[in-house]
């Protein structure tokens, strides 16, 4: 293979290179997420359990609250686990993109659907998981704004 051939094929494996990159970014920050909300449950829970010695209406109240926000809490961490999974696709399909592009050197141009096809569902799935992120960010949002709002109203009382 001279050099001017093998210009253009290294080019073409830099786009899927580039495309795992991101992937492995959003991995990182989402799995740092989840296990954020992993230790948040962990950690209402054992607050939750503290609390069950203590018959007051003010415990049961904040064994109720903590419920709820165990309950909100594990739906978010749903969304972030499907998520990574997504993610987790999307690398697998670049990674797939760039055998199918160095198996072109080899089968020729007649297979130059094959790394179209998988570099379309990559994006796919990270299309998908940022859906995903974006319903738990929502989530998230709601978690923050119901907390805030009985923290207001428990510090009146």
């Amino acid at each position: 293979m001279n050099a001017e051939g093998f210009l253009p094929f290294l080019t073409a494996l830099c786009v899927p290179a580039v495309l795992i990159n991101a992937c492995a970014l959003f991995v990182l920050s989402t799995s740092q997420r989840l296990s954020r909300q992993l230790d948040r449950i962990r950690s209402m829970s054992a607050l939750a359990d503290s609390l069950a010695e203590d018959g007051s209406e003010r415990a049961r109240a904040r064994r109720r609250t903590l419920s709820q926000a165990v309950v909100r809490t594990s739906g978010r961490c749903r969304l972030l686990h499907r998520s990574l999974s997504a993610q987790y696709v999307a690398i697998c399909l670049f990674v797939g993109t760039m055998i199918a592009i160095a198996a072109l050197r080899v089968l020729g141009p007649g297979a130059a659907w094959l790394p179209v096809a998988l570099a379309l569902g990559g994006v796919a799935a990270l299309f998908a998981s940022s859906v995903l992120m974006l319903l738990e960010s929502r989530e998230a949002y709601e978690s923050i704004r119901k907390e805030t709002a009985q923290a207001v109203e428990s510090s009146r009382a």
